[in-house]
């Protein structure tokens, strides 16, 4: 035992000045820790998988993208290089730790540095994650036994990804609301035309919620592709099973949709009867259930992406002479001193006769001059604009 651990010590060593040589002096050093669950006393996998959490971890803290990750992973050996893929320069192991549950490493990652690219990446963004639905009755019996209540266990997984971008986004815990993205029942103010109006909806939601962003989606496809081939094949190897969503982003202050993207994936469904959930590692652990990962971290990038860059933008929920009170704080980044336009909303007719808002300008500019946790009190540059009330937008500038 004592021989094996020296030679696995000398491989880190190798692996490191290895990693540290080939890494350009202009890349980001990242520090991290990974873990991962030790299954079926498999340590060479949970170390695979303990250093893609670390690598992970490393490109969410600096704003990388996330698709290298498995791959470089996946390609790592004890004492040998590898290949810089996408924003990962390298990486190199510093420790190791085994116990009978759990893999543990501690690595140094050299990023490739991005430029600055807009100032309000560094404002988190508040958003709300509506439950996710199903495309239709077909798809939810195809949740019947190992995949029960998928959509929940999605929706809380996506909403502990979201909060992993702390610096880009302040996620809120998700809601059990249907928006209908995959039915056609109807509010009790629309039950005359037939028609939802998602977003009041929408605005309802993110309202109540304190949100700028709600994030919703639709399970479209678990359907189970039967194993080809010859009699043997057919009836021995595991089948491969579908999964397909189409995820929605709205602006919880006007309630439009401002992404829409659908993501697919299959991979084999290996029947091991272990029960699914969120915090179950011998699901996750699987193919499938490391492709379905995979792909939820997909769209928790392709949000952060989305609104990094887009003005964080909060109401007025109170006036108390000539200040203003707003529901954003130091928790979206917001500092004293900051400056914000005053905007008002209102109706239109829309797309199928729907109402919908828009805002427009108040001709008033305001500062923060007092900043809380959840919430800001701002004082208005010279006169403010008598008509702004309640519910008037305040975005920074």
């Amino acid at each position: 035992r004592k021989k094996r651990n020296d030679m696995m010590k000398k491989s880190v060593i190798a692996a490191s000045l290895i990693a540290l040589l080939s890494a350009p002096a202009t890349a980001l050093q990242v520090e991290v820790t990974g873990t991962a669950p030790v299954i079926s006393e498999n340590y060479e996998a949970a170390r695979t998988r303990a250093i893609e959490d670390g690598l992970r971890q490393a490109l969410r803290e600096t704003g990388g993208t996330l698709s290298a990750a498995s791959e470089m992973a996946e390609k790592y050996r004890p004492g040998m290089p590898v290949a810089g893929k996408g924003d990962i320069r390298s990486f190199r192991l510093t420790e190791e730790r085994r116990s009978q549950k759990r893999v543990k490493v501690t690595m140094r990652v050299f990023l490739t540095p991005h430029k600055a690219g807009c100032r309000r990446g560094t404002y988190a963004k508040s958003i709300v994650t509506a439950k996710f639905s199903y495309g239709g009755e077909d798809v939810l019996q195809a949740t019947a036994g190992q995949l029960d209540g998928l959509n929940t266990v999605i929706t809380e997984r996506l909403t502990e990804k979201l909060g992993e971008y702390r610096t880009y986004l302040a996620a809120l815990p998700w809601v059990d609301a249907d928006l209908g993205l995959g039915s056609t029942a109807v509010t009790r103010d629309n039950i005359r035309t037939g028609v939802r109006d998602r977003g009041a909806e929408v605005r309802y939601l993110a309202e109540q919620s304190d949100s700028q962003y709600v994030a919703a989606a639709v399970i479209e496809d678990l359907s189970l592709l039967p194993p080809e081939g010859n009699f043997i094949t057919k009836n021995f190897n595991d089948p491969v099973r579908n999964f397909s969503v189409t995820l929605s982003l709205y602006d919880g202050l006007t309630g439009q949709q401002v992404l829409r993207r659908r993501y697919s994936e299959q991979a084999l469904w290996e029947d091991s009867g272990a029960p699914l959930s969120a915090s179950n590692p011998k699901f996750w652990a699987g193919e499938y259930g490391r492709k379905l990962d995979s792909l939820i971290d997909s769209m928790a990038q392709d949000i952060r992406l989305y609104t990094m860059c887009r003005s964080p933008a909060g109401r007025i929920v109170a006036v108390d002479g000539v200040l203003y009170h707003i529901n954003l704080g130091s928790l979206n980044g917001i500092r004293k001193g900051d400056r914000f336009e005053i905007r008002h909303l209102s109706d239109f007719t829309g797309k199928g006769e729907l109402p919908r808002k828009r805002s427009f300008p108040s001709g008033t500019f305001m500062k923060a001059v007092q900043v809380e946790e959840d919430g800001a009190i701002l004082r208005a540059e010279g006169q403010p604009s008598e008509s702004i009330q309640i519910g008037d937008l305040a975005i920074l500038q």
